[in-house]
């Protein structure tokens, strides 16, 4: 899959958070998923969320969120944002 992300838009900057996130980008990049069942064979914490229709993986020891739009026809992964917990949470209330 190929995967959009531009990193001066994340809000976590964290470097052990952000060498996490190259390690799942470098997972990601290599799927074929067509489904978030098959994320979810990868990312056994991978769920969808209601807001706006993203995928949303947990990052760093469960403590950071990385919210994504994933295109399964076209194989594009778009990062929208890494959240820590609590932003998520504030993230996912304004649904």
């Amino acid at each position: 899959m190929l995967v959009v992300l531009d990193l001066t838009k994340l809000r976590v900057q964290e470097k052990t958070v952000l060498k996490k996130l190259g390690r799942w980008m470098t997972i990601a990049e290599a799927a074929k998923w067509t489904s978030i069942m098959e994320g979810k064979d990868t990312f056994a914490s991978v769920s969808g969320a209601a807001r706006d229709n993203a995928t949303i993986f947990n990052v760093g020891e469960n403590d950071h969120r990385l919210i994504t739009y994933i295109d399964y026809k076209t194989q594009i992964i778009i990062v929208a944002d890494l959240l820590t917990q609590a932003e998520y949470d504030k993230w996912n209330e304004g649904k």
